[in-house]
């Protein structure tokens, strides 16, 4: 293997491995959601879903507003200052930043939250429900900073076993309030406020060693990178969310809550790949980008993360209608029609992700709400459109829509910004023989095992046929073999 490709494959072996570490966490910190569907949906009515949902994409919002997106300005500063002391300086300039203004806007939302819950809700009964959650807002706030200190220092382990606990500790809590005290809408809240309130324990593990200090020098960087990602964000926020105000208004809460829960189902994909990958490669591409052949590892990164994708995208699509069928009772059924839609959407998300690098690495983060505003815009006029037609399909599509114009604007822009050598005929190959085997899958259906052995060999035949059509090099076929070779051993060891 040449010195090229050794250094590309480190840099990618470097990714995978934090990477897999933060997916585990993220599958169990976002899996509790999942593992709790069969309680909540017999427990709580579409109706209460819709509720909790409404009430959580509210908070969603403000929250953008009061942390101002200092943390992502956290990630890219972190790497600027060579010195361990102003990188720590980085970090408590974020907190204490976050920390203020969380604490001015709890107090601001506290007093309006009956108004918040008759715009929102239609309803001002409501209001005790919007003041529990806007404190779990101003904790997440403060402990996110925190939270991506331990994601820029690589502290992946730690994380995952911090996850866990609070993976436990949630999990009990819903069980108790909503199984043996049957508290409804409110188990969900009690629950989320204490987790939050026990999240703050990382921070002061965060700062030990690391006096308190606010500087202004480093601020006002921060704020101006920060800043235009604020209107980037909200609109980001429409195009994850809007759709269920549009259901609330055209259908009904019950509608909305069939709807939630299928768009679960369609996010496990930034659950499983894109959020894991984004905490590590959001930090790490800022650390090799003054090597040499920076480019090249950027592009095999995304040709391996496009595989990753469109694999998992793949797996979810074929197999939802079993799923659904298992975990929810028949009233939530036609949640499983949107999911292969919000599944491709949130593909051509996660590849937005990853494609917008050379608008951050040129610092022009102005670009993101140029593509997210006027995307946000075309959101909405699909939902208007579709919406009243055809229900929660019409949203899905609306969705999918929107997701895919974003990838090919953000695409187009980054590459101006900052070109990166993709590799294009393996992209497309990879593509089509996806959508290829999804439309495969599509000619058996039905309960019954053989079905589900056919949709198995479906989702399992895109790596054989990828290797079949010459996919992968002569290099990575050797760090392949390589990498058998050195965990062989170990294998036999522990089987022994």
């Amino acid at each position: 293997m040449n010195a090229g490709a050794e250094k590309v494959m480190s840099n990618v072996g470097t990714v995978a491995k934090h990477s897999a570490i933060y997916s585990f966490a993220e599958i169990l910190k976002k899996g509790i959601g999942f593992v709790m569907i069969p309680l909540y949906t017999h427990y709580l009515t579409p109706a209460d879903y819709g509720v909790i949902e409404v009430l959580t994409l509210v908070l969603e919002v403000l929250g953008m507003l009061v942390g101002v997106r200092i943390a992502s300005a956290q990630t890219r500063y972190y790497h600027k200052y060579p010195k361990y002391e102003d990188k720590r300086e980085v970090f408590t300039t974020a907190l204490t930043a976050v920390g203020g203004s969380s604490i001015a806007a709890m107090l601001v939302l506290w007093v309006a939250a009956g108004w918040l819950a008759r715009v929102t809700l239609g309803s001002a009964n409501f209001a005790p429900q919007y003041q529990v959650m806007i404190l779990c807002l101003g904790i997440q706030n403060v402990y996110l900073v925190a939270e991506n200190d331990l994601i820029i220092r690589k502290k992946s382990l730690f994380y995952s076993i911090l996850v866990i606990f609070l993976m436990v500790l949630s999990l009990s809590l819903n069980i108790l309030f909503l199984a043996v005290f049957h508290m409804g809408i409110w188990a969900i809240i009690w629950s989320m406020l204490i987790t939050k309130v026990v999240n703050l324990a990382v921070v002061p593990i965060c700062l030990r060693g690391s006096p308190l200090r606010f500087s202004w020098e480093k601020f006002r960087p921060m704020l101006q990178y920060a800043l235009p990602l604020i209107p980037a964000s909200l609109a980001m926020f429409f195009l994850h969310f809007g759709d269920r105000f549009f259901l609330q208004h055209y259908c009904s809460l019950d509608d909305v809550g069939v709807y939630s829960l299928g768009y679960k189902f369609g996010m496990v994909i930034s659950v499983l790949i894109t959020t894991p990958f984004q905490r590590v490669w959001g930090t790490h591409s800022f650390e090799i980008e003054p090597q040499p052949g920076a480019k090249l590892v950027y592009a095999r990164v995304f040709t391996y993360y496009a595989s990753l994708l469109a694999f998992a995208s793949l797996g979810i699509s074929v197999f939802i209608d079993d799923v659904i069928g298992l975990v929810a009772p028949p009233n939530y059924a036609a949640a499983a029609s949107i999911v292969p839609m919000t599944v491709l959407g949130y593909t051509c998300l996660g590849l937005t992700n990853a494609a917008a690098l050379g608008i951050l690495i040129s610092n022009n983060t102005k670009f993101l709400a140029f593509i997210q505003i006027p995307v946000a815009v075309l959101n909405t006029l699909f939902n208007f459109a579709l919406i009243p037609s055809y229900g929660i399909r019409g949203a899905a599509m609306a969705t999918l829509l929107s997701f895919g114009t974003m990838l090919a604007a953000t695409f187009f822009i980054s590459q101006r910004l900052y070109p990166i050598p993709y590799e294009y005929r393996r992209l497309l190959t990879l593509a089509s023989l996806s959508l290829i085997l999804f439309m495969a899958s599509r000619i058996v259906s039905g309960p019954g095992i053989f079905p589900m052995l056919f949709h198995a060999a479906v989702v399992l035949a895109l790596p054989a046929t990828l290797a079949l059509s010459g996919f992968f090099s002569r290099e990575e076929r050797e760090a392949a073999r390589m990498y058998l070779h050195r965990i062989t051993p170990w294998l036999k060891k522990n089987r022994a």
